[in-house]
């Protein structure tokens, strides 16, 4: 995990100590590298030891964006050092293909959903919701968990987490 995790578990921990009710955001996840259950469960563990146990909950959600969405997606990619399972750096700066690559070579992004989002296909996305709440439970079996922006299959397909009563952007209403 990289030192910016640390850091912001930390500044989580003090902000719980002074009194704030905190809560974590996965998000985006994706199913690559080719490692990435074991990331999951490297970042699960690393947030079990440094978060305060008085978390209110665990917000998780997967890669998804509007189409006009793509090139900003594509530039943040090209700045950064990902490096894809094949190797090479993403450099295009609008390349549909790159993110496709993303989501693996034979699958497509779904779309037509109402709010005109991209997402994972169901399956893929099921896979990783399931794997990240199965660790999340086995260290903090209490710890709420909610899915950001997803559809109401998914809830009836994935143990363990919760439908939110509400946005959970909106600290307002805590």
């Amino acid at each position: 995990m990289s030192m910016r995790t640390a850091e912001r578990l930390k500044t989580l921990k003090a902000a719980f100590d002074k009194g704030y009710m905190v809560a974590i955001r996965l998000d985006p996840l994706i199913n690559w590298p080719e490692n990435w259950e074991e990331e999951m469960e490297q970042l699960i563990n690393l947030i079990h030891d440094e978060a305060p146990m008085g978390l209110s909950e665990i917000t998780v959600g997967t890669m998804r964006f509007r189409i006009h969405q793509a090139s900003l997606f594509t530039q943040m990619i090209s700045s950064s050092a990902i490096v894809t399972p094949h190797g090479g750096l993403y450099k295009d700066k609008v390349n549909m293909n790159a993110i496709m690559h993303l989501y693996n070579d034979n699958t497509q992004l779904e779309k037509g959903f109402s709010d005109n989002y991209y997402r994972l296909p169901f399956e893929i996305r099921k896979a990783i919701y399931q794997h990240v709440a199965a660790l999340i439970k086995k260290r903090r079996p209490d710890l709420r968990i909610t899915l950001c922006q997803e559809t109401s299959d998914v809830y009836r397909e994935v143990n363990g987490v919760s439908l939110p009563s509400r946005c959970n952007c909106m600290v307002a209403n805590w």
